[in-house]
């Protein structure tokens, strides 16, 4: 979790520096040791389900969540109150891991898409699909564990 946290102020100091930094970037240079051996032999790396996700987007969906939380929370702030608004907003991963097993196809066509991981085959679209289930399954029962509506909702097309 230190890494990650780390890789987050990287993130935010780079932007604020103007040099833009992509979230796997950072994941790279913080979180992920050199030389993992064992996501090698397997075909594919912790920085690929990384990818999958598209961290930076989910960046910015974190910061105007922590805006919101910031202007509209009212009495004491509780660790927990703000625990589950983070992760019930980090729930967005899985809408990115879906879409890029989605649309794979499309993407193995076009040329500025071809280099994500489910496309160049560093990671099978089996694998993308469990982890974007797994990642829904997360999120639903945080959601529905805070509010049932709200679990509800998630899950919806709307």
């Amino acid at each position: 979790m230190v890494g990650f946290t780390v890789a987050h102020v990287a993130v935010g100091a780079a932007d604020m520096a103007g040099q833009r930094r992509d979230g796997v970037e950072v994941f790279r240079m913080f979180a992920a040791p050199h030389g993992d051996g064992a996501a090698q032999r397997h075909g594919h790396t912790h920085e690929d389900y990384v990818e999958l996700t598209k961290t930076a987007i989910t960046w910015l969906i974190l910061m105007s969540t922590a805006v919101g939380y910031f202007f509209g929370h009212q009495g004491a702030w509780s660790f927990w109150s703000v625990l589950h608004t983070i992760l019930g907003t980090l729930d967005r991963f899985r809408n990115r891991a879906l879409n890029q097993w989605y649309e794979r196809e499309a993407d193995r066509k076009m040329r500025r898409t071809a280099d994500r991981p489910i496309p160049s085959g560093r990671l099978s679209a089996d694998r993308a699909l469990v982890f974007g289930i797994l990642l829904s399954l997360a999120g639903f029962a945080e959601l529905t564990w805070i509010d049932w509506l709200a679990g509800f909702l998630d899950c919806s097309p709307f």
